[in-house]
This record gives C-alpha cells, sequence and structure tokens, in this order.
C-alpha cells in the first residue's frame, strides 16, 4: 500500500511574522538587561564613593582619638581636606581625570562629649564626624561614631 503525502494546507511553514515576533522578544530581553546592569553600575559607583567617604571620616576620628587620648589640651584637630577620588586617572585622552571636588568635614563640625558613667570626672567620650559630599548634583552624607578613652 502506498501512501502519497501532498503539500496543501496540512503542511506549514514559518511565516515572517514569527522571526519578527522572535526578535522583538530578544530586544526586550536585552534591553531589560542593559537596564539593570546600567543600575547595578550606579551602585558599584555609589558604594565606591562611600568606601572613600568612610575612610576620609576614618582619617578624621583617628586624629580626634589622638588628640583625646593625649589629654584633649587646645582646640580640636582641624577638618582635614580629601579630595574625592575620581576614579581613572586618565580620562581616554590623554588628560587626567580631576577630582568632583573634596570631602566636606566643616557643615556639621565634630564633636566629642563626655559619656562615662562619673560625669565631668570620666575618661570616656563618644566622638562624633559627619562627612558630605556631592557628587552629579546629589548631597550625600555619612556620620561615624567613635568612643575614646583617656589613659
Amino acid at each position: 500500500m502506498r501512501h502519497n503525502l501532498q503539500c496543501g494546507s496540512a503542511a506549514r511553514g514559518f511565516t515572517i511574522i514569527e522571526p519578527v515576533l522572535a526578535v522583538i522578544v530578544l530586544i526586550i530581553a536585552m534591553m531589560a538587561t542593559l537596564g539593570a546592569l546600567g543600575s547595578s553600575f550606579d551602585g558599584v559607583q555609589w558604594n565606591a564613593q562611600r568606601m572613600q567617604a568612610v575612610a576620609a571620616a576614618q582619617e578624621y576620628l583617628d586624629s580626634i582619638r589622638e588628640w583625646e587620648q593625649s589629654g584633649g589640651s587646645g582646640s580640636m584637630p582641624a577638618a582635614p581636606v580629601i579630595p574625592i577620588d575620581a576614579g581613572d586617572t586618565n580620562a581616554g585622552n590623554g588628560s587626567a581625570v580631576s577630582s568632583p571636588g573634596n570631602f566636606d568635614f566643616t557643615t556639621v563640625p565634630a564633636t566629642c562629649t563626655q559619656s562615662g558613667a562619673g560625669g565631668s570626672n570620666s575618661k570616656q567620650y563618644t566622638c562624633t564626624v559627619t562627612v558630605r559630599w556631592t557628587i552629579g548634583g546629589f548631597a550625600r552624607q555619612l556620620v561615624m561614631q567613635t568612643y575614646v578613652t583617656q589613659q
């Protein structure tokens, strides 16, 4: 017995709409992926700036801690001038990338208050440093606190 398969309405191939729809779905998926990458790069940049601010505040707190431990005579150490790291040292055209500014410790001055149980005779202090900076028109702020005891 012999069967003949005829090409007719039962046999079907790809139409032009199917590959076009596949390309559209692929483009939408790629756009979503690129959007997620963009926001993750922003997060990386923000974390880099925050780490720099933590290091700058720690440097200032270290000088305050030294001052307190040595008796706290005289005025509190002056706020340091610490530039914000711009990242790459070369802009790709041979010119250096300049810093977008400095970390600001002066808007909210550093404070050290006695915090021990002995009142004014206590040798324990709580020192707070606030560091501010502006990147891309957005103001940022970080507050760090440390405890200092005189020996």
